[in-house]
């Protein structure tokens, strides 16, 4: 008999586990203002977010190979979606000048597929926070070097909060 997998949910159990997570994106939409709620110096332990711009995997893909950051034979390899994080990251840090920016995984929703270029969360933005006018022109670069311009830099929740 060969042994239990301990890693395989039931199907009864994840069923329940992505209904579960579907409710929770329902209740977890990305902010436009950070809330007394959610500021760990005005409430003890509040679950952490991120300040940034999203975009799915694909676009930071696409943005990678018209850079070529990622050197792939396949024209669609699933493992260049992870390769090409960090190359991405380092060039976006190089044109803004900013070397605290980050990658992170937004929740936005069961499905996934999303990252996001993040400036601070709610634990690191009085350390990092800038002025309005340099913030600004930080995020206009990244929506350019991404093209995604139009989009409003607003908070994410972090996909691995304990929903």
């Amino acid at each position: 008999m060969a042994p239990k997998n301990i890693y395989t949910i039931p199907e009864s159990k994840f069923a329940a586990y992505h209904e579960g997570i579907r409710k929770a994106a329902l209740a977890r939409n990305p902010i436009p203002e950070l809330t007394d709620k959610l500021d760990p110096k005005k409430t003890k332990g509040p679950p952490e977010l991120h300040f940034g711009l999203a975009l799915t995997e694909r676009q930071l893909l696409k943005y990678a190979k018209s850079h070529h950051l990622v050197n792939s034979s396949y024209p669609d390899d699933p493992l260049d979606i992870y390769s090409c994080q960090l190359p991405a990251l380092l060039r976006l840090r190089e044109i803004t000048e900013v070397d605290t920016m980050y990658i992170a995984d937004p929740f936005l929703g069961p499905d996934g597929g999303y990252i996001m270029v993040a400036l601070y969360s709610n634990y690191t933005m009085r350390r990092y926070k800038y002025i309005d006018e340099h913030e600004k022109e930080i995020l206009d670069i990244v929506r350019k070097e991404l093209k995604i311009e139009g989009q409003r830099a607003i908070w994410y929740w972090d996909c691995g909060n304990d929903w």
